[in-house]
């Protein structure tokens, strides 16, 4: 049996983004919505953003840190997340 390829794309529209978050945040839990902006605003793939710790999310938004740097699963250069973007 031959499986079909997928064709995935981002979502481009702004307004097909601002339904999604509107529909995140109405009809499932927190940490999804927060999942899927800071994925939108960070450009961290979904294996990266579930490896993130809720300790170094509150020490950034605390102001304790300016950033915190994340390996990407598959790359060695490490991708800064700032403070700015949550």
């Amino acid at each position: 049996m031959m499986t079909q390829q997928k064709n995935v794309q981002p979502i481009r529209d702004q307004q097909q983004l601002e339904d999604m978050k509107w529909a995140l945040k109405r009809h499932c839990s927190g940490r999804d919505y927060i999942l899927f902006v800071l994925g939108c605003e960070t450009g961290l793939r979904v294996g990266d953003l579930l490896k993130l710790t809720t300790k170094q999310i509150l020490t950034l938004k605390a102001n304790k840190t300016r950033f915190f740097g994340s390996r990407k699963a598959n790359a060695k250069n490490l991708r800064h997340v700032y403070r700015e973007l949550l």
